[in-house]
């Protein structure tokens, strides 16, 4: 069972990079965008199965209390707000949605890693590979691959901006993709060289995949690196250097939204729009509105969310791609993962969160994992601000190598990385 369970990970770790398959044509819809998913799920049922057959019923309260809390907060909002809207079920809206944020979880908290120290880095370094190949091969066509990627079956969303998008749906997801296998490999490499290469090559493709929020999101996380890696003393040369760093890549990004690109593009208006839209939502429902009440929700409070938003704006913004959500069930999402689950789960996930991202990245100050926090900070920057995650999971094994690590030096006391076998000594 153990042999089976190590590949399975493999798997699940090499199958990082497909994300945007035509499997979302069919009835998995979007669960189907990454092939991950399938290794994952039996991961999962292997682990149940598991459970049963021991008797084994013991679950931290922690996740007893997430789980009643969850069901009671869907349960109810059921009642208030109905059962159907946007001219879908919501009670399947629900279970579909409880599956998706299941499988992400699993994938943070059910995966062992450091129980498979060889198998995590040989399918994290194939993750990467992968991810450059589909840069070079479906963007660049280096060799001709452009024909082997750029079809229906890796390829579900259109390509329409012209920017490197990989195996991605576009390129802001890329840079998510790159980032967080890219700094998670440089972690599991052995040797100084290696890391640094590695480094480099993820910082590198990070600016060429021509997304402006990786940019903003690299440089806010080398500032607050900074901040937390170096010792007082030690800040201001390092500050004098991040400082250029935020200054050029603070006026790219700004230089993205001049008057001409408010009034023809929608990014704007639609992210802002659900971001104050979810900020509503919590208001009147501290609690949240559960799995099932978050498009009866939009409806509720989207149209005085674009009304705030064009408040703050002195030329009109183009809300044409908002505004059908209030009617219009496909793909509504805020963008971004925090103000999904905000809208979702309202205060408490703030608290849950903070708590968790806090735990890690003091755990990974005290075993000085530089690689290790720096992706940390880089992904959570990214699904706090232009990313929604749920079927991407790299950034799911982020966290979740982040834990190994933490339960590692939990156990043996000290602030080694995964053990690496005696016959792999010596390579990267």
């Amino acid at each position: 069972m153990s042999a089976l369970k190590a590949l399975l990970t493999l798997l699940f770790l090499f199958s990082l990079p497909f994300q945007d398959l035509g499997l979302q044509r069919t009835a998995l819809s979007t669960l189907g965008s990454s092939v991950a998913f399938l290794p994952l799920m039996m991961l999962l049922t292997i682990d149940l199965f598991s459970r049963l057959y021991k008797a084994d019923c013991r679950f931290s309260k922690t996740f007893v209390f997430v789980v009643i809390y969850i069901v009671a907060v869907t349960i109810t909002h059921l009642a208030i707000l109905g059962v159907e809207s946007h001219g879908v079920s919501l009670v399947h809206k629900a279970i579909t949605t409880a599956l998706v944020l299941a499988l992400f979880g699993y994938s943070v908290f059910g995966i062992t890693y450091e129980r498979y120290p060889r198998v995590t880095r040989l399918g994290v370094r194939i993750a990467f590979l992968l991810v450059i190949i589909g840069v070079a091969g479906s963007d660049f066509g280096i060799g001709g691959a452009d024909y082997i990627f750029n079809n229906d079956v890796f390829h579900f969303t259109p390509y329409v901006d012209g920017r490197p998008r990989g195996l991605t749906n576009e390129a802001s997801y890329l840079s998510v993709q790159i980032a967080a296998i890219g700094f998670t490999c440089a972690h599991l490499a052995r040797g100084r060289s290696w890391r640094v290469l590695l480094l480099l090559s993820t910082i590198g493709l990070l600016v060429a995949s021509g997304s402006k929020g990786a940019v903003a999101t690299l440089a806010l996380s080398l500032a607050g690196f900074a901040l937390l890696w170096f010792k007082r003393r030690q800040l201001v040369p390092v500050m004098s250097l991040v400082v250029p760093i935020l200054v050029l890549a603070s006026v790219a990004f700004l230089n993205r939204f001049t008057e001409s690109s408010l009034e023809e593009f929608t990014t704007a208006a639609t992210r802002a729009s659900m971001a104050v839209c979810a900020v509503n939502t919590a208001v009147h429902h501290p609690l949240g509105v559960g799995l099932s009440g978050f498009l009866p929700a939009i409806t509720r409070y989207l149209p005085k969310s674009m009304e705030i938003v064009q408040s703050w704006s002195n030329v009109p913004l183009n809300f044409l791609e908002v505004a059908a959500y209030a009617y219009k069930a496909e793909n509504v999402s805020t963008k971004t993962f925090f103000f999904d689950q905000l809208a979702r789960f309202g205060i408490p996930f703030v608290v849950v969160f903070y708590v968790f991202i806090r735990r890690i990245v003091i755990g990974l100050l005290k075993i000085r994992s530089g690689s290790l926090l720096f992706a940390v900070l880089f992904v959570t920057i990214a699904i706090c601000t232009y990313v929604q995650p749920l079927t991407f999971y790299s950034v799911a094994v982020v966290y979740g190598v982040a834990l190994s690590e933490l339960r590692k030096a939990k156990l043996s006391g000290c602030s080694e990385r995964l053990p690496i076998p005696p016959e792999s000594r010596g390579a990267m």
